[in-house]
């Protein structure tokens, strides 16, 4: 099964001395949450985060489209084709023929390969749906968490200083002087984040890979879209430059 296949695969960096983001990690995270809590990670997921944060609208699919409402991903398997085929951006050991793509329109269906061949729809890395508004209140709930202060050190530093344990974290400046933004982004297009100081939050919800041509990237319609909604945040105090807007004749449906 997966597991084995995962537990096979060597470390790229010795822990604590460098960080790639990889799928592969979180799919070990959700294995020991699973472990930890004693069942499945559908299960701990459900008991320990969705309930307790009211977060009803959110779960691991299948969706079934034809008694709930639900956004279109994308046109089967093609990230994945494409990616064993050409080797980017990650290679892949196996032939195209061998395996079993999906040609349909994703509807109620994880859109991960991985996620949907592997793990049945439920894996650390991909597989919940939910709704704006549930994306919105779990990014408030962390935001009331975080103005406690941050016992489980969520934002404590490591090799990385844009990333902390599951968030991804940007310096800004605001009326009240320096803060950080959390967010997170999805691959098919959604993102979430936290403002800095407990302003509030901002979810994001496109289905990016059913634009036409080569879909823009989460990174690049998250930050236009925080731009917009948050003018007053300077998104470069002195460092890198922000992505730019999405070009636009790339067509995203929301």
């Amino acid at each position: 099964g997966p597991a084995v296949v995962l537990d096979s695969l060597p470390l790229r960096y010795r822990p604590g001395t460098a960080r790639h983001y990889s799928d592969l990690g979180f799919m070990h995270l959700g294995r020991i949450v699973a472990s930890a809590f004693g069942g499945t990670l559908g299960e701990a997921v459900r008991t320990l985060a969705l309930d307790p944060a009211g977060l009803h609208a959110t779960g691991f699919g299948p969706i079934d489209p034809t008694g709930t409402p639900v956004a279109a991903s994308a046109w089967g398997d093609r990230t994945e084709q494409r990616m064993v085929a050409t080797g980017e951006p990650y290679p892949v050991l196996w032939p195209p023929r061998a395996f079993r793509w999906r040609e349909n329109l994703l509807t109620g269906q994880v859109d991960d390969g991985n996620c949907a061949h592997a793990w049945a729809g439920t894996a650390g890395h991909a597989g919940l749906f939910g709704t704006v508004d549930d994306l919105l209140d779990a990014a408030l709930a962390v935001a009331r968490r975080l103005a406690e202060g941050d016992p489980h050190g969520l934002l404590d530093p490591g090799p990385d200083t844009e990333q902390s344990l599951g968030w991804r974290v940007r310096t800004v400046a605001t009326g009240r002087g320096p803060g950080r933004l959390l967010w997170h982004p999805g691959f098919t297009g959604c993102a979430v984040g936290v403002l800095p100081h407990g302003a509030g939050a901002v979810a994001l919800a496109t289905n990016r890979l059913l634009a036409d041509g080569a879909p823009i990237t989460t990174e690049r319609l998250w930050w236009h879209t925080v731009r917009l909604l948050c003018p007053d945040l300077d998104l470069d105090p002195g460092s890198a430059s922000t992505p730019p807007p999405p070009a636009r004749h790339q067509d995203v449906t929301p």
